[in-house]
């Protein structure tokens, strides 16, 4: 992405995986090869020397680096990024860095003596040259599909670049619903939605304004209420989503207050108001 990333992007590699149940149990678990390089938008892994970080042994490297189960932040993603950050050496990670092109398939000879020759050359905008093995590029799709074409020396197979094109977008939308108090129990963290007349062998109802919230897959209780009040998050995408963003907030107030009493029979159940 042109100017930097706001996350910065994911190391190459890494993996989510749930240690525990709950909103703040996830461990972050990334290998990072020696000198491991954001060229925002793609990742690279340099040789040793000016150009990266110094060679880690390899038991190292196999360690990755964990977050702990029992770490949590309130102040949105971008904490897991910069606590990874802060175990690597200075200069591992270049921000605002945009690439200009990746060269691939290529036979690069960096200078010096000894010097390896390498099948990648990233080339940034500011005219800075980048010799790799491997570069794993994690740009926005838009992005993809607007410069693969120049992006890309060559340019790459036709099966890649046809995927590029085949893949597309769709809408997902959360839906706030704050509460003065909660008809849910204290350590609830779900409602799931079962819809009773919906099957697979029956083509989805066309109806939008009359059926556009059965498309509601359920609610999350947002955890702590201390911190957040007593308020549920709603999801619910593709055709019906967009719809929902036609309606007004006192109508789809009075869907989900519908669809809360049929569900939970808590016929008290009434939303405060939705939130923006």
């Amino acid at each position: 992405m042109p100017g930097g990333c706001s996350w910065p992007c994911s190391p190459p590699a890494s993996s989510w995986s749930a240690a525990s149940a709950g909103p703040t149990a996830w461990t972050w678990w990334a290998w990072s090869p020696s000198g491991s390089t954001c060229r925002c938008p793609a990742w690279t892994a340099p040789s040793q020397g000016k150009r990266g970080a110094p060679e880690r042994d390899a038991e190292e490297r196999s360690r990755g680096r964990r977050v702990s189960s029992g770490d949590s932040s309130h102040s949105g993603y971008s904490s897991l990024a910069e606590r990874l950050l802060s175990d690597l050496p200075e200069g591992t990670v270049l921000l605002n860095k945009a690439v200009r092109s990746i060269q691939w398939q290529g036979s690069f000879r960096e200078e010096g003596d000894g010097a390896r020759v390498f099948p990648v050359r990233v080339e940034c905008e500011d005219g800075d040259v980048f010799l790799a093995d491997h570069v794993i590029i994690t740009v926005p799709l838009g992005f993809l599909k607007e410069h693969y074409q120049e992006f890309f020396q060559p340019p790459l197979p036709e099966r890649k670049a046809q995927a590029i094109r085949n893949l597309g977008f769709g809408t997902n939308n959360k839906i706030f619903l704050e509460f003065e108090q909660p008809f849910w129990e204290p350590e609830q963290q779900l409602l799931e939605v079962v819809w009773e007349d919906d099957s697979p062998l029956e083509e989805p109802s066309t109806d939008l304004e009359a059926n556009w919230f059965k498309k509601l897959i359920g609610f999350v209780v947002l955890q702590p209420p201390e911190q957040h009040g007593h308020v549920l998050c709603g999801f619910i995408a593709g055709k019906e989503s967009e719809h929902m963003e036609t309606l007004s907030d006192a109508e789809v107030l009075s869907a989900m207050t519908r669809v809360l009493r049929t569900m939970t029979g808590a016929w008290a159940a009434l939303p405060a108001r939705p939130l923006p």
